[in-house]
């Protein structure tokens, strides 16, 4: 309830603040209409104009204000926090916060969406309750001001749109070409603008902050919250907590230790470090079919970013630093009407066994298709990879077609 009340009367700040630039502009123009240098009927008719019309002019002004939903996500319900105060600091200076409630989904996927909020995020101010700890974490960070000014700028691909020439780009920078992102969306989304602000809370106050772009996730930075300690903010907290939960604070901890053990609290942040530790990787697909065309790869990384690869860059591999592959998921033909999608899940341990042999050189992940597509094989550096599972299945319909696709 706190934070509802305190998130209203953000929004009802920003709407006043509206209202009195709109006051400045009716005083503007009567102060004309009494110096006899417009008529009333003018003055009525521009008033009303530029009332409606404030918002998309100050847009036009400066760059489109982002908008964004916010995920709170968790490694495993087992690891399950509660906000109790959230406030997400914006450039221009418009509320924006947490969902209500406590984190869910899986890293960096939350598997819930909340009322957008408007603005480039620039920081955080956040208090929560490690639900399975018992205790209370605060997190006050700053975020690089000019890197989130171009990124929340950025559009990412994840198809090809259709009748366009030349090589795509990886992305698009909406300050220079945001009539091209609306062209190339207008049958159909194949390119998304910064759209969400996720957050993974991990053990002993290990917080990690990606930007999505619907599919496309990039991680911002991995932070640490402080344990609170102050008796008098405890108290207040936990007040807020039961407000929020209608559960005392020893409640939910017995509940949680109930379901998970007590195990759970003395779990560390280690396994989803070690998830970020990144290697020069260069990913291959290939195919013992001559007919063979690749044409996108979904990967998915254990540390919760994701990209989409498309043509030129997914069949012109060259290494670069990545986190370890969780997930492949990639499309190819052989022939006319011969079209499928295959996905492959890794073990990370397996890989990082490898990788740390030599942890600064290159190295090369190679999937291997056979002449039928019926079946695949793995190899990291030449030596063969037992895989998670791996399935190849036929493409029906006209759904996945491509400018180089057979016809």
């Amino acid at each position: 309830m706190y934070r509802q009340i305190e998130k209203w009367e953000n929004i009802f700040s920003y709407f006043l603040n509206y209202v009195n630039e709109c006051k400045k502009i009716r005083r503007e123009y009567i102060k004309r209409y009494n110096q006899g240098k417009i008529n009333m009927k003018k003055i009525s008719y521009i008033i009303i104009l530029s009332l409606g019309l404030l918002p998309i002019a100050s847009c036009q002004k400066k760059e489109v204000m982002p908008e964004f939903h916010v995920q709170i996500s968790h490694p495993d319900n087992k690891y399950q926090v509660t906000p109790i105060k959230d406030y997400i600091l914006t450039l221009e200076g418009t509320p924006a916060g947490l969902p209500y409630g406590s984190s869910s989904g899986r890293w960096a996927d939350s598997g819930a969406r909340w009322t957008e909020q408007l603005g480039t995020p620039i920081g955080v101010d956040i208090v929560y309750y490690s639900d399975y700890e018992d205790v209370f974490y605060h997190l006050k960070v700053d975020f690089p001001v000019e890197y989130m000014k171009e990124m929340t700028q950025r559009a990412y691909f994840i198809y090809e749109p259709k009748n366009f020439e030349g090589n795509l780009p990886q992305y698009i920078d909406l300050r220079e070409k945001r009539s091209y992102f609306s062209q190339v969306n207008l049958t159909g989304r194949v390119c998304n603008e910064f759209d969400n602000l996720i957050f993974g809370f991990a053990p002993k106050g290990m917080v990690v902050v990606w930007l999505g772009y619907g599919p496309t996730r990039i991680e911002l930075g991995r932070y640490q919250a402080e344990l609170v300690k102050d008796e008098k903010l405890i108290k207040e907290y936990e007040d807020r907590l039961v407000t929020m939960s209608y559960l005392s604070r020893e409640k939910l901890y017995e509940i949680q230790k109930k379901i998970y053990g007590e195990e759970t609290a003395k779990a560390t942040p280690e396994r989803w470090d070690n998830y970020r530790k990144k290697y020069k990787l260069k990913v291959v697909i290939s195919s013992e079919n001559k007919g063979f065309r690749l044409f996108s790869n979904d990967i998915g990384y254990f540390n919760g970013e994701s990209e989409t690869v498309l043509r030129p860059y997914v069949i012109t591999a060259k290494a670069k630093k990545c986190a370890i592959p969780e997930t492949f998921y990639f499309i190819f033909e052989t022939a006319k009407g011969a079209s499928y999608n295959c996905e492959v899940f890794f073990d990370w341990d397996k890989l990082h066994t490898i990788l740390e042999k030599n942890p600064t050189g290159e190295h090369t992940l190679e999937v291997k298709l056979n002449a039928t597509s019926t079946d695949l094989e793995v190899f990291l550096d030449g030596e063969p990879i037992k895989t998670e599972g791996q399935y190849i299945r036929e493409n029906e319909g006209n759904f996945y077609i491509f400018r180089d696709s057979y016809k």
